[in-house]
């Protein structure tokens, strides 16, 4: 358990201060992706966003997933749908960290796909090293190389 909380606490510690190089329009469909390759379905739109076909009406009307919109500081925001497996879905948030830069947070929220309430379960630091891995693979090696072995 000590070296999955080094490694959470290291993670944290980078992306909370990593703008990822790149606008978070040109990383949104990207972000999108790493989260459905997780197993937390994307709502149609945000399908169609990250490349893939759209889902039906019906599959879209009972979805608990939002589709992308705008923030109010330019950023973007959507949430996934729930995992079956784990009873959890997505949040993500991408807010702009200067020109050109943005910083992206992918938080937990449990409650199950039956679950009345929801509890917010804090960011998932993982995702954010997903994401690293697509958009830079050589910073995401070098991460990777200081930190304890993953799950």
């Amino acid at each position: 358990m000590k070296a999955a909380d080094t490694r959470a606490g290291d993670l944290r510690s980078w992306f909370q201060n990593y703008p990822f190089p790149q606008d978070c329009d040109g990383l949104w469909p990207a972000a999108l992706k790493v989260v459905e390759a997780r197993g937390f379905p994307l709502s149609s739109s945000d399908r169609e966003i990250a490349g893939q076909a759209a889902t039906g009406d019906l599959a879209q009307l009972v979805s608990a997933g939002t589709k992308t919109y705008r923030t109010q500081v330019g950023g973007l925001t959507s949430s996934t749908d729930w995992s079956r497996e784990s009873g959890t879905r997505i949040r993500l948030t991408a807010t702009p960290a200067g020109p050109s830069t943005c910083r992206v947070r992918f938080d937990v929220v449990g409650g199950g796909v039956a679950g009345s309430e929801t509890v917010e379960l804090g960011p998932d630091w993982e995702l954010d090293l997903d994401l690293l891995r697509v958009l830079d693979p050589a910073v995401a090696t070098k991460l990777e190389a200081g930190l304890p072995p993953g799950p």
